[in-house]
């Protein structure tokens, strides 16, 4: 019997009959131990991409500003993830009860961003009463590539407080395209360490950020009756920190900042699938069952602002980093006193 794409229907294919043998705790134990561990590889590309993308590009220069200016933004940030994240080396010897179809022990299989060509299957093993069964298991293809490159779009309000200060704040609505949706928030908080000392026409701040992210990534195949939110679906907490210079050249900002990321994700797998013999007790799993990503790294970002007028600028910045970035932005800046 091969299941459906998805890692978790390992859980809903296993008979009835499996709760008569006396090891059904140990079974179910070390069953989810080696989803999680699946799981958290085929997600993991997407995970350290999105702590990237959702966290960067906080800033446009290093000078905060004044108590009483306000700066309204639109932008977008763009990340590209490596080709050779399309796939990751699955050793079977690492999990319990997990074996390649073709009796191999390694094999490179599809992540979230890949594919598997042709289709990988796998076997688990398990007991009932004296008797050795099988289960054939389809492992999961990605998403279309396209969607890793999709950018994520927000709005920014930089908000000048007393005391060379500025309060940061961006949110983007639920945006679907595809299968994919995602919404976010954050806030950060800016310091111009140069308020302290005088300088002529370059600055330095300090910059603490914190993020909120939600993604789902829909399952269905078309014309399948399921529940409508079965899928993948993340949430993530993404606290970034910099330290920003940047330099005045008439009507042109030139900054670069260098940041330190840290992300947490917790990845849920939803679904409800329509098996010939289900057990309450797996479904019950499943439906608590989720895998948690870390994931932690530098970047640098460098970017240039051209200020068109004394209200309104655009801006363009590049970031080096695991997964690099290239952000996007307008800006109109207004006196709220």
């Amino acid at each position: 019997m091969i299941g459906r794409t998805f890692p978790l229907c390992i859980l809903f294919l296993i008979s009835c009959q499996i709760q008569a043998q006396e090891d059904l705790n140990t079974f179910v134990e070390h069953l989810v131990k080696d989803v999680s561990q699946f799981g958290e590889a085929f997600v993991d590309p997407a995970a350290s991409g999105l702590m990237f993308n959702v966290s960067n590009a906080w800033y446009s220069s290093a000078k905060t500003k004044k108590w009483g200016e306000l700066d309204f933004s639109l932008a977008s940030n763009i990340t590209f993830v490596d080709r050779s994240k399309n796939s990751f080396t699955l050793n079977t010897k690492d999990y319990y009860n997990l074996r390649f179809k073709d009796g191999s022990d390694i094999k490179d299989v599809a992540s979230i961003f890949g594919a598997n060509e042709p289709d990988v299957n796998v076997m688990i093993d398990y007991q009932v009463g004296d008797e050795q069964e099988v289960i054939e298991i389809r492992l999961p293809q990605g998403v279309d590539e396209n969607f890793r490159l999709a950018p994520q779009v927000f709005m920014q309000t930089d908000i000048g407080l007393p005391w060379a200060s500025e309060l940061k704040l961006r949110y983007s609505p639920n945006i679907a395209y595809g299968p994919i949706e995602r919404s976010m928030w954050g806030l950060g908080l800016q310091h111009e360490l140069t308020h302290w000392f005088k300088t002529e026409n370059w600055f330095l701040s300090a910059l603490i950020a914190f993020n909120k992210f939600e993604g789902f990534f829909d399952t269905k195949e078309s014309g399948e009756i399921q529940n409508e939110k079965q899928g993948i679906n993340t949430q993530m907490d993404i606290v970034h920190a910099a330290l920003i210079g940047s330099k005045t050249l008439g009507k042109f900002d030139l900054y670069a900042g260098v940041g330190y990321f840290t992300a947490q994700s917790t990845t849920h797998f939803n679904g409800v699938y329509e098996i010939d013999r289900q057990n309450e007790l797996f479904q019950s799993l499943v439906k608590k069952f989720s895998v948690e990503n870390k994931a932690t790294n530098f970047n640098f970002t460098a970017g240039v602002k051209y200020n068109i007028s004394s209200a309104l600028s655009t801006r363009v910045a590049a970031s080096l980093q695991q997964f690099y970035a290239i952000h996007l932005g307008v800006s109109y800046k207004i006196y709220y006193r």
